[in-house]
Formats: C-alpha cells, structure tokens, sequence
C-alpha cells in the first residue's frame, strides 16, 4: 500500500532551533505511521509499539523544549508547560488505553492528535520563536 501522509512538514512550521524543528518533524512521522498502520489494518502490537513511541517521544520532546523555554526565560514558559503536560496526559491515557483489553483506535483520535500538535506548533511555538528571535543573542 502506498504511503498516505495524514502530516506533512512545512517551512512554515519552524521554529529556528534545529534540534526542535527535527523533533516536531519526527512527531509528525510518528504520526503518520500510526495512520499508516490504521490505514493498513494493522491492530494490537503494531499499534501498540507506535502509541508508546508516540507517549515516549511526546515525553522527551516536552522535556527538551522545556530545559530551551527556561534557558530562554520565556515570560509564557507557565502556560505553554501547561499544554504540554496536558497533551503528555492524553498521551499517557491513549497509552493505557491501547494497553487494555481492546484497541479501538478512531479516526477521530488521530485526527485530534495531529490538529493538536500542528495548532500548537504553529501558534504556541511559533510564539516562543518570535521571543527567541527578538533577543540580542538570538536562537
């Protein structure tokens, strides 16, 4: 089967931290793998084996982008923690659940998860991008 992207990657969706631009772009891929195994059928442990890369990844993601924020004193550093740990308890729910006794993983879910994080890279990153830029030292 040919592979469908449900999430592509755009210029636009840059930050200016190439370490963070690559991490949103592998979400992104782990993203569209899970599509691709929906799309394919797949069930149980190849779903099982992207969701906790997802949950892990969203984690270390989180974590980088954070230690960035504070080095960065980034005035908005408190609210845009706060989404993450949000999404990060998603995550963690989508994982628990995947791990229970039935994956019924819909559309609807992965179609939230991927308007998710490209609301939040274009708008909330792309906030913390502008601070970063406007500093003397720059990114």
């Amino acid at each position: 089967m040919e592979e469908v992207k449900l999430a592509v990657w755009k210029d636009e969706y840059s930050v200016g931290v190439a370490e963070l631009d690559a991490q949103h772009r592998r979400m992104l891929e782990i993203i569209n793998r899970l599509y691709q195994a929906m799309q394919e059928g797949k069930a149980g442990s190849a779903l099982s084996s992207i969701i906790e890369e997802l949950q892990a990844y969203t984690t270390r993601h989180f974590s980088d982008e954070e230690r960035f924020l504070r080095g960065c004193d980034y005035p908005e550093f408190d609210e845009h923690a706060n989404m993450h740990h949000e999404m990060a308890v998603w995550t963690q729910r989508l994982s628990m659940f995947v791990h229970g006794e039935s994956i019924d993983l819909s559309y609807e879910t992965l179609a939230y998860l991927k308007n998710w994080w490209l609301k939040h890279i274009l708008k909330e990153d792309q906030n913390y991008a502008a601070f970063v830029r406007a500093r003397p030292d720059g990114p």
